[in-house]
């Protein structure tokens, strides 16, 4: 089973990274249209976690690539 290194979401992307011990680091990065500290837009880091298996890994992927829907700051008026 192969482990997407990239996963684009509507809110963001997802990134998948091999560790040297097996097991694989899962990041899931949120569009921030709207920083509080920042000017301009920017990708967050909002969750991450360490998959032990490619199975789990693709499995979290598609769970974080879920939860990114839409922009942080879309629904702001």
């Amino acid at each position: 089973m192969s482990v997407p290194a990239y996963t684009k979401a509507a809110g963001g992307f997802v990134t998948a990274h091999s560790l040297p011990d097996g097991r694989f680091l899962i990041e899931g990065w949120h569009l921030n249209l709207q920083p509080f500290d920042a000017p301009e837009p920017r990708h967050d880091i909002h969750y991450e976690h360490l998959a032990s298996t490619p199975t789990e890994a693709v499995e979290t992927v598609n769970e974080f690539a879920g939860w990114l829907d839409k922009p942080i700051g879309t629904d702001k008026a």
